[in-house]
């Protein structure tokens, strides 16, 4: 029966209003008969997230009042049966990489299966961005960064994995890619935790131990038997500038491999706060990277930019109704782009998050915000993990 259904996109299902439809799940069978009042956005949150279909005459026939029935994308493809929690998933993948770097930096002759434990944090990093990207990238935004050497180099291996995949290179090469964000920074793991934290003027010191970090990195990978050489080579240059004012070689030929590893090594760090400045919002950071990075034509902010939108997953804007809102789910070629507002326009927490359709005027995005602009006890993550749990 699933051929003779028509699925609706999210902004087709209308609070406080009856349905004019039955509403099926992908099997046929019937969810929610005719005249039926949804009342509350969990209800529509839970239909989302299921899959919810109509009649096609049905859906030329009736319609909300007052609302020109839009035109609803194709039938998507089955969902997998089990979903999987990146939220959890990446606190795991944190504790097996801070482990991996301090004994690979501290004794690298201890670890002998390096690489192929490395390889299995790349491909948990694929899975994850197979399985729910959405909430792969919320976690970016929203998890606690106080370890900030590990999560930069996790926020900075997905985006990797995304991106590498847009630019269709190879399975090879996008594991070099991860894998080399994963590690870009073996060389100063522990200085990085002190950078991180520390308010003071760099000393001299530190100042010698960031320009040598990279050449330190790739002695220290090859130590435990790193022979990738791609890997290595971005892990060596991705601090290099084409313009030659990079380190610690000024070099002007940099791989494309490594411009992608060095984009989003600064813009993670753009928008993940320090001791020393506050984190920009992700707006304001991709505006001010494409300006940057304009001058030595590296398109590959533009991808990012079309990857993950303005206001990807994770990050906070207010509303046009004053509403504070998290962005819940990216914009497709067929539905708008997904919100739950948590702070009403009077400032007033609210019990639970709301949905808010982002394509209604009074719900659009008025402007993003960055995390530390915003101050609440509501359990966002919660949003996500209502959707990924088995």
């Amino acid at each position: 029966m699933q051929t003779q259904l028509q699925h609706l996109a999210p902004s087709q299902l209308h609070l406080d209003t009856a349905l004019p439809w039955n509403l099926y799940d992908s099997g046929g069978n019937l969810l929610l008969s005719r005249g039926f009042v949804l009342v509350r956005n969990a209800q529509i949150d839970s239909l989302i997230e299921r899959g919810v279909f109509v009649r096609p005459d049905d859906l030329k026939l009736y319609h909300y009042p007052g609302v020109t029935p839009a035109t609803a994308p194709p039938i998507p493809p089955p969902v997998a049966p089990r979903q999987i929690d990146p939220f959890h998933m990446r606190e795991a993948m944190a504790g097996r990489l801070v482990l991996l770097l301090r004994d690979a930096a501290q004794d690298g002759a201890k670890e002998t299966d390096f690489t192929a434990k490395i390889h299995e944090i790349a491909n948990m990093i694929h899975l994850l961005c197979d399985n729910n990207v959405d909430a792969t990238l919320a976690a970016i935004f929203l998890l606690d960064h106080t370890k900030y050497p590990i999560s930069h180099s996790i926020d900075t291996a997905v985006l990797a994995d995304l991106l590498a995949r847009k630019l269709d290179w190879s399975e090879a090469q996008r594991r070099s890619v991860v894998c080399a964000a994963l590690t870009m920074n073996i060389g100063m793991i522990d200085a990085q935790t002190i950078l991180a934290l520390q308010r003071q003027p760099l000393t001299d010191v530190q100042k010698a131990v960031i320009n040598a970090h990279t050449g330190v990195g790739i002695k220290m990978l090859r130590g435990v038997g790193v022979t990738d050489e791609l890997w290595l080579r971005i892990v060596e240059d991705h601090h290099e500038v084409p313009d030659g004012s990079g380190y610690p070689g000024g070099k002007k030929e940099i791989a494309q491999e490594t411009m992608l590893v060095r984009t989003l090594d600064i813009f993670t760090a753009l928008v993940t706060p320090r001791a020393t400045r506050k984190a920009a919002d992700p707006a304001q950071a991709l505006r001010a990277l494409f300006l940057q990075e304009s001058k030595h034509n590296n398109n590959l902010v533009g991808l990012l930019i079309k990857e993950i939108g303005l206001y990807p997953p994770g990050s906070f804007a207010k509303l046009k109704n004053g509403d504070i809102a998290v962005v819940s789910k990216r914009a497709t070629a067929t539905t708008p782009i997904l919100v739950h507002s948590f702070i009403n326009g009077k400032g007033l927490p609210m019990l639970d998050p709301m949905w808010r359709d982002a394509a209604r005027p009074e719900f659009a995005i008025a402007a993003g915000l960055a995390r530390d602009a915003v101050a609440t006890k509501a359990d966002l993550v919660k949003i996500w993990n209502a959707h990924t749990r088995a």
